[in-house]
């Protein structure tokens, strides 16, 4: 292997767009990261059939004095030639640097990895940002120690580890005046729209005293039992249940009055002891609307929102006209109307200033990007808003952003999952590998599918989820809508006692993304039946809290086909032993997402045919199956070995 000229041409020190170095001696690469005094790891080179191979990756050389390290997953890392004269990179090798002479080599595999239709980075830009401004902060930190203990001269300023990473504005003195850079009015990535019609739905973010009395609301709801009380199979009887309702709405109401910053302790012991709940309803109203609209701009957190849905509904329907309407949700068009923002809000800047910016693969374009949006609203609220109107402007924008940021986190992965199979299956021809026919009490299965069935039948599930999620805000209210306004039947339903109530409202928007869906799609399969307010979905809360977990199910899939090919570079032996079960990584990931869209969608996970099957809400039960049994499958090491724990986030 010495005498290889292409092994030859790659010998010597080298430094990639990272900062990472890396030493060719022989057959052996040691790498050292950007930062570390010592080399981190050591790698063996292999040759195979004239072509380099570093960890399983081709490395070839061109004759510019460049090395290219071509991954299935992370694309093309480029090495340069190393200028550098650290004395811990000297070990006797660091002339061969100067004059290397390169071949040309193009021996290109032409197999392409599941992982280059993914969105990753080699290291997380948030992670190797942190660590170069680490360094920077030690060096400023050397420059003031030095500074002060030396007297009568002006200290030098340290010099940088890498003219590479240098910032292009001062760690020294961090002000964003001295970070003016032209802007193009171009973003590196696509804007979201921003329509009148999205602005009806999207609820302002709270403000910081909103904060406080969202910490009352969550510790009351916590520390009540009242659905433990009232929806309990003791209290089936409608008199005995009302007793309770009011006993227990009595206490907490008049607890959260107390509670409140804007109620002096005084003023909550009145209340208790002369039982006028004149007040405290018109705190608690005030409570449960921010509690709403909390989670209406975050579907994914506090966990507590049915227990405070089901008394926000005994309190306005069950109570009499003491309470009358439930608060309106406070959305950004109301507070445009308000504040008269209409200008800002038809200003072109407005989509740059309101879409989250996405991890970006160049550390430097991130950071760009990042400061040109904040540069961008800083510029908006300069222009168009005054002293009093600063910080309610300054909530509408971010209320916009975290509607786009919740789409940007729970609806690019399922279409980058339908990517996935667009790409790697089709409809036609299926092989050994690709083929996803499924078959009636084979493997569990509830359905009998051959492959370009099935196919569509993913293909419009997955469609179908995207569109839910893309809408989130605008079902989340017409929900409550319907559920603060209408009687609920209180009931077994085989599945325990549930609240079953109708939501049209709700109802016909899902059939209107249910059709909307149908028109993206060829062809239909299956069911077209929507359960709600039923005894499989028993109301609307039911139905739209399940989509909410989606996003649990695909990202950890898809996590894992990123991190198998990134572990694979990292530990060889690894590699070795998923080449020897599955063929190759390819192999390993073809195989989890053949699994995952035949037996995910199988019309499995219930008790009997109206559980599940192929109608819409039996889908969603058939891929919560899957995630139930994924420790039974073959390919669960690899998800252990991606960082996995569990699909449910909380652990």
């Amino acid at each position: 292997m010495k005498e290889d000229p292409a092994l030859k041409a790659v010998q010597g020190l080298w430094r990639d767009e990272k900062g990472t170095q890396w030493l060719v001696e022989d057959d052996e690469v040691k790498m050292k990261r950007l930062g570390s005094d010592s080399w981190d790891k050591t790698y063996k080179l292999q040759l195979a059939k004239k072509t380099i191979l570093l960890n399983g990756s081709k490395l070839q050389s061109s004759n510019n004095g460049i090395i290219e390290w071509k991954t299935p997953l992370f694309g093309s890392t480029r090495w340069t030639t190393s200028e550098t004269n650290d004395d811990s990179l000297s070990d006797g090798n660091n002339d061969s640097t100067k004059n290397n002479d390169t071949t040309n080599q193009d021996n290109s595999s032409g197999e392409e990895g599941i992982g280059d239709t993914l969105e990753c980075v080699q290291e997380d830009p948030v992670e190797q940002e942190e660590q170069i401004i680490g360094i920077f902060q030690q060096e400023k930190e050397e420059y003031e120690k030095h500074a002060m203990h030396k007297v009568g001269s002006a200290p030098k300023k340290p010099k940088y580890s890498s003219s590479r990473y240098r910032p292009r504005y001062s760690y020294y003195n961090n002000n964003d005046s001295s970070d003016e850079e032209e802007d193009d009015g171009k973003a590196l990535y696509p804007l979201s729209d921003l329509s009148q019609e999205s602005l009806q739905f999207t609820p302002m973010r709270l403000a910081h005293e909103e904060r406080k009395d969202l910490r009352v609301l969550v510790a009351a709801i916590k520390g009540s039992q009242y659905i433990d009380v009232v929806d309990a199979s003791a209290a089936m009887d409608a008199d005995t249940r009302q007793k309770k309702k009011l006993r227990e709405l009595r206490n907490l109401i008049l607890g959260m009055h107390c509670a409140t910053a804007s109620t002096c302790l005084a003023e909550g012991a009145e209340a208790c002891r002369s039982r006028d709940l004149s007040t405290a309803i018109t705190t608690a109203k005030r409570l449960i609307e921010i509690g709403r609209r909390y989670k209406i701009s975050s579907p994914n957190t506090f966990e507590e929102y049915g227990k405070l849905l089901y008394i926000a509904q005994d309190c306005f329907i069950g109570l009499g006209d003491d309470w009358g309407e439930p608060a309106t949700v406070i959305t950004a068009a109301d507070k445009a109307k308000e504040l008269n923002l209409g200008a800002i809000l038809a200003d072109k800047r407005i989509p740059l200033a309101t879409t989250p910016v996405p991890r970006l693969p160049c550390i430097d374009d991130l950071n760009k990007s990042l400061r040109k949006k904040s540069r961008t609203v800083k510029k908006l609220l300069r222009e168009y808003s005054t002293s009093s109107t600063r910080d309610a402007m300054e909530q509408l924008i971010y209320s916009i952003d975290d509607r786009n940021v919740y789409i940007m986190q729970n609806a690019t992965p399922i279409s980058e999952i339908i990517g996935l199979l667009k790409k790697f299956f089709s409809p036609e021809k299926p092989t050994e590998m690709n083929n996803l026919a499924i078959t009636e009490g084979e493997e569990g299965s509830r359905l009998t599918h051959r492959h370009e069935k099935q196919y569509y039948f993913v293909l419009q599930s997955l469609s179908f989820w995207k569109n839910i999620l893309k809408d989130m805000s605008y079902l989340w209210v017409l929900m409550e809508q319907d559920m603060l306004s209408g009687d609920s039947d209180f009931r077994d339903t085989g599945q325990g006692s549930n609240r079953v109530q109708q939501c049209p409202n709700l109802f016909r928007a899902v059939t209107d993304i249910l059709n909307k869906t149908k028109k993206e799609v060829t062809a239909w399969v299956g069911s077209e039946r929507i359960h709600m307010g039923d005894n499989q979905v028993p109301n609307g809360l039911h139905f739209i809290d399940k989509y909410t977990q989606v996003s649990r199910i695909i990202l950890p899939i898809l996590n894992t086909l990123k991190g198998v090919e990134r572990v694979c570079a990292e530990d060889p032996g690894q590699a070795t032993a998923i080449d020897e079960q599955w063929g190759s990584v390819r192999g390993l990931q073809m195989a989890i997402l053949r699994d995952f869209f035949r037996l995910g969608f199988d019309g499995s996970g219930g008790f009997n045919d109206d559980d599940a099957g192929s109608c819409i809400d039996g889908r969603l039960t058939s891929a919560w199956n899957w995630c139930s049994l994924i420790r039974t499958k073959p390919f669960y090491p690899a998800f252990l070995l991606s960082g996995f724990s569990s699909f449910d986030v909380r652990n």
